[in-house]
C-alpha cells in the first residue's frame, strides 16, 4: 500500500511491495507492473501534441528477444508475438497450438508449421501427410481457390466459387481444363 491519499489518490488503488512491484487494482503484484481487479482493464498511451505514442521493448543486449504473450485462464498461452533478434523476424502464434503459426522476416512471410524461415516471399505449408495447401481469394458472394494438392496427384488446381475444378496442372506438365487428372499435355473436358 502506498499509504498516501494526498491529491485525491485512493490508497487502495495502487500498491508497491518491498520488491518494487507495482499493483494497480492488485494488492499483491507479482510482476514489475500488475494491473487487475477489474472486469475490463485498459491501458492508454496518448500524445496530446500530435506525436507518435510508443510502447518500447528494449532487451538492451544483442541476441535477445522481445515478447508479448496472451494467456487464457491465467496460465495457458493462447497466443504470442515474439521478435527475435537472431534472424530479425517476428513470430506469431494463436489457437490451440503453442507453436509458431506465422513468421514475418525482412521481405518474406511464412504461414504454417515449418515455415519459420520462409524460403520465398510467401511460403505456405501444411505438415500433415496428403494435405492440401490453398489460397482463397474472394468477396462475400464469390470465392476462387488455388490449391496445391498434397494427395496422390500432387497437383496445382484452380477452383471456382462453387468448388468445381477449372484447371489442373500435374508435375508431368499435363494441363487439364475441367479435368482433374489430365492424360495429355492439354486435356479439355467439355
Amino acid at each position: 500500500d502506498t499509504g498516501n491519499n494526498a491529491g485525491g489518490i485512493n490508497s487502495n488503488a495502487m500498491f508497491i511491495n518491498n520488491a518494487g512491484n507495482v499493483g494497480i487494482g492488485e494488492t499483491s503484484p507479482a510482476t514489475k507492473l500488475d494491473i487487475g481487479g477489474m472486469a475490463d482493464p485498459v491501458v492508454r498511451i496518448k500524445s496530446d501534441t500530435g506525436g507518435d505514442p510508443q510502447l518500447r521493448f528494449d532487451a538492451s543486449q544483442a541476441n535477445r528477444s522481445a515478447r508479448i504473450k496472451f494467456y487464457d485462464n491465467g496460465s495457458v498461452i493462447g497466443g504470442f508475438i515474439d521478435y527475435l533478434h537472431n534472424g530479425d523476424k517476428m513470430n506469431f502464434g494463436a489457437g490451440s497450438s503453442s507453436g509458431i503459426t506465422m513468421t514475418v522476416t525482412d521481405g518474406a512471410v511464412g504461414i504454417g508449421t515449418g515455415t519459420d524461415t520462409p524460403t520465398s516471399k510467401l511460403h505456405l505449408r501444411d505438415p500433415a501427410a496428403n494435405s492440401d495447401v490453398g489460397i482463397k481469394i474472394g468477396n462475400d458472394s464469390r470465392d476462387w481457390n488455388l490449391k496445391v494438392m498434397g494427395s496422390v496427384s500432387d497437383s496445382l488446381q484452380f477452383f471456382t466459387h462453387d468448388n468445381s475444378n477449372v484447371m489442373t496442372i500435374l508435375p508431368s506438365g499435363n494441363v487439364g481444363i475441367g479435368e482433374i487428372a489430365p492424360a495429355a499435355k492439354l486435356d479439355v473436358k467439355v
